[in-house]
């Protein structure tokens, strides 16, 4: 049995007690707030999704949506007291991996702006600038009977004659394909048979794109007052 002395002074230490010392106040023991668990957000792909999941959630609730990038929307709950924020639904968009920057073959790169840029006109126009190019590695010879000569050519040519634009106006899939995809200008290249877009923007299409997406989700839940957007 243990001695009453004993028992008293565990009570003793486990008592919180406040000291003040020179005006400050000090506790005889560290705490630690207790928060809830976060839930897990639902990860989805489409703004079309997030649009659904809120209205059938969220209605008549506070939250936030808020544009973190081009490619990423998260949804949190307002802010209450000491309680941290949840995160209800995080958006990735699923988008085509595009090279920019460096040289690729020119079959690869006809491909690339047929698949991953929207239709515009400079689109069209590189399309058909880059099917009149024939990759030019040919060896000629001519023979007299005294001597024998031979010319080697290597490297790209015009079957046509054509003026090259400096600079392409063009709208690559780089934001979620339900919004409009902000039009930017990109350098090309052209060396050894191969062909390569260089980005001259400054990244200013992520301002764009944020902006799009934004108005597009504020449009969408215009009906329910208690959900803010940032972007």
């Amino acid at each position: 049995m243990l001695d009453k002395s004993f028992i008293e002074k565990i009570e003793s230490m486990a008592k919180i007690e406040i000291i003040p010392v020179n005006g400050v106040e000090y506790s005889t023991k560290s705490l630690y707030r207790v928060d809830e668990p976060e839930c897990e957000p639902i990860r989805i792909s489409s703004l079309k999704s997030l649009i659904a999941l809120a209205k059938a959630e969220l209605s008549g609730r506070k939250a936030f949506i808020i544009v973190d990038t081009p490619t990423e929307v998260s949804c949190k709950t307002g802010f209450f007291g000491n309680k941290q924020r949840d995160t209800f639904y995080k958006v990735v968009a699923d988008l085509p991996r595009i090279e920019f920057n460096s040289f690729m073959s020119i079959e690869n790169m006809i491909i690339s702006l047929k698949s991953k840029f929207q239709d515009t006109p400079d689109r069209e126009y590189l399309i058909s600038l880059l099917g009149n190019i024939t990759d030019e590695r040919s060896v000629s010879t001519t023979d007299d009977g005294i001597t024998q000569q031979v010319t080697a050519r290597s490297g790209i040519a015009m079957l046509e004659k054509q003026n090259v634009k400096a600079i392409v106006k063009l709208k690559p899939f780089r934001t979620f394909t339900s919004v409009e995809q902000p039009e930017s200008d990109f350098l090309i290249r052209l060396k050894d048979g191969q062909a390569a877009l260089f980005e001259a923007d400054g990244g200013a299409w992520k301002a764009e794109a944020k902006h799009n997406i934004a108005e597009y989700i504020r449009e969408a839940v215009k009906d329910m007052p208690g959900i803010v957007v940032a972007e």
